[in-house]
């Protein structure tokens, strides 16, 4: 009976939270409707943030002036308030890796400054 009541201690509310948002990734393209899930697609929930995957800045602006109206459908079809935000991720920009501007003062040539 000890075992099992360590058992239940892991697997706290917090535990459940986790499995019910990234369980909203895969339900997804059901709960917003067709035009919105033919342009975005979730990919991940981590610590109370849903990341979405948007097709193209617009579809991001467009769903950031709908993020309230999201969240809170996304939260009633879970019946509970788990996701508290979403952030929109333009499609690849995600995969971009960030220019190495440290690289210049590292070698005192200043930033911009070629290495001729």
């Amino acid at each position: 009976m000890r075992e099992l009541k360590s058992l239940v201690d892991v697997f706290s509310d917090n535990s459940f939270d986790v499995i019910r948002g990234a369980n909203i990734v895969l339900k997804w393209p059901k709960i917003v409707n067709k035009t919105i899930a033919k342009n975005s697609s979730a990919l991940k929930f981590e610590r109370g943030t849903l990341y979405v995957e948007v097709a193209n800045s617009a579809w991001g602006n467009e769903l950031n002036f709908l993020k309230e109206n999201c969240l809170e459908k996304l939260n009633q079809h879970l019946g509970k308030k788990i996701i508290k935000d979403i952030k929109f991720i333009v499609a690849g920009a995600w995969q971009a890796t960030p220019p190495d501007w440290g690289r210049y003062k590292q070698k005192g040539e200043g930033y911009g400054k070629s290495k001729r």
